[in-house]
């Protein structure tokens, strides 16, 4: 979504803060601040999903914490994980857009791997909410599953250990 923003470590949470917006959720040109409002409410939405960091505190208008996970994402080298990893992701996700959080960017950078190879999501800075006006468009959202489902199938396709 190119959004320009900063990923620090304060205190053991996360801050992000983001300079810049080009997009988020199929919305071009908003504001920072909107970005921030829409990724907060996200991270209120999935409270609770186990894998989805946990919101702490908006910190300003364009800048919040939230909880820091521990561990490598799949961005970060030549990992080969169990099968059931993805699996855990899809559930995880699928969790979300129960919730009316469909994440529509699935960078490697998002997926993190915990303690015991157990998947952790991150990032919801590019989502389309279920009440979005987008969301009206038939299929959007049935696409932005797809998408989701088709997207984890190819990390695991590059990623999952074969036996």
């Amino acid at each position: 979504h190119d959004n320009e923003s900063l990923v620090t470590l304060e205190d053991g949470l996360a801050k992000k803060s983001v300079y810049s917006s080009k997009g988020s959720g199929l919305r071009f040109g908003i504001s920072a601040e909107r970005v921030v409002d829409r990724e907060v409410k996200a991270l209120m939405l999935t409270d609770g999903v186990n894998g989805v960091q946990r919101f702490v505190e908006r910190k300003s208008g364009t800048s919040f914490t939230s909880e820091y996970i521990v561990g490598p994402s799949l961005r970060d080298g030549k990992i080969k994980l169990p099968p059931q990893y993805f699996d855990r992701i899809i559930r995880i996700l699928r969790e979300c857009e129960g919730r009316g959080v469909y994440r529509i960017g699935h960078n490697k950078a998002d997926f993190l791997i915990t303690q015991g190879d157990e998947p952790a999501v991150i990032d919801f800075g590019n989502i389309i909410f279920r009440d979005d006006p987008l969301a009206r468009i038939p299929l959007v959202l049935w696409l932005a599953k797809m998408y989701t489902r088709l997207r984890v199938y190819d990390l695991r396709r590059r990623y999952a250990l074969r036996s």
